[in-house]
């Protein structure tokens, strides 16, 4: 092979090398979604009514609601977290350490329907012109007892919700809601007081993935509410419908970005060239 189209060869895979640093700089720049699968077991259905007469509430328990076994998949991103640093807050069992993380938005936020989301939203009106669009969310809670000597423990829980509302103004205004929540408890080591802090976003996920296969119990709600009230005042008629159960995570996945992909063809492309770029210079050696 000539000097020059080895020096030509040279900067192609220079080239190439600049395009793969130049996608991996992309990657970092995306967020980084994750995929959770969350499996439910419904136990009770509870209709919930607000008299106009008496101004109570009246809780009915549906006694011919089945249990259920379902699967639902959450995704959100980790990109821009809304963070509560480490604080004092109060508990029924004294002071606590807490810190809060939030992931809310997100191109990646989403979450399927339940077998019972299309029942619970039936009469609702369009999702497009709802005020509150539907969105999912996820976070992760710590908390720790304050003021005691040694290692302490630790009570983590991973919360996942999607939410949405529908309001429409006239002599009266009436309201529609409709929401799902589920949380799982976490493995936690006990820390001193002085080492509480926020999990990285990479803790989070490693805790997730070490509670797949385990059932928190009273961890699940699936709910729709409608109301009438006077204009922005507290409903005087509405209903509420609530489907509660245990939860467990199925699994828990880091989703690749789009980038992802173009960056690792990339690298396979370098690495091709790179081969046929040594296979080439062997021969002519020979």
């Amino acid at each position: 092979m000539s000097l020059l189209l080895r020096m030509k060869m040279d900067r192609k895979m220079k080239n190439l090398v600049l395009a793969v640093g130049i996608a991996g700089a992309s990657v970092a720049a995306h967020a980084t979604t994750v995929q959770v699968v969350i499996e439910v077991i419904a136990q009770s259905r509870q209709i919930t009514t607000l008299s106009q007469e008496t101004g109570n509430w009246n809780v009915t328990y549906d006694y011919a609601f089945e249990p259920s076994r379902f699967e639902y998949t959450a995704q959100f991103d980790l990109d821009s977290p809304l963070v509560d640093q480490p604080q004092h807050a109060w508990s029924n069992s004294g002071s606590i350490w807490y810190s809060y993380v939030m992931y809310i938005g997100g191109a990646g936020a989403s979450t399927t329907p339940t077998p019972y989301t299309a029942d619970l939203t039936n009469g609702f009106p369009p999702s497009g012109t709802a005020v509150w669009p539907l969105f999912t969310q996820a976070s992760q809670r710590l908390t720790s007892p304050i003021n005691q000597e040694g290692a302490q423990p630790v009570d983590a829980i991973a919360s996942f919700s999607t939410s949405t509302r529908w309001e429409t103004f006239g002599e009266l205004q009436h309201t529609w809601s409709y929401g799902r929540s589920s949380f799982v408890q976490l493995p936690a080591g006990p820390v001193p007081n002085a080492d509480f802090r926020v999990w990285s976003a990479e803790e989070f996920i490693s805790a997730m993935q070490a509670s797949v296969g385990t059932v928190t119990q009273n961890s699940f709600n699936e709910m729709s509410f409608y109301g009438v009230s006077q204009v922005y005042s507290s409903p005087f008629e509405g209903t509420r419908i609530d489907i509660m159960g245990d939860t467990m995570l199925k699994s828990v996945t880091v989703v690749p970005e789009p980038s992802i992909s173009v960056l690792m063809t990339l690298g396979l492309m370098a690495l091709a060239t790179a081969r046929r770029a040594n296979n080439s210079k062997r021969s002519d050696d020979l």
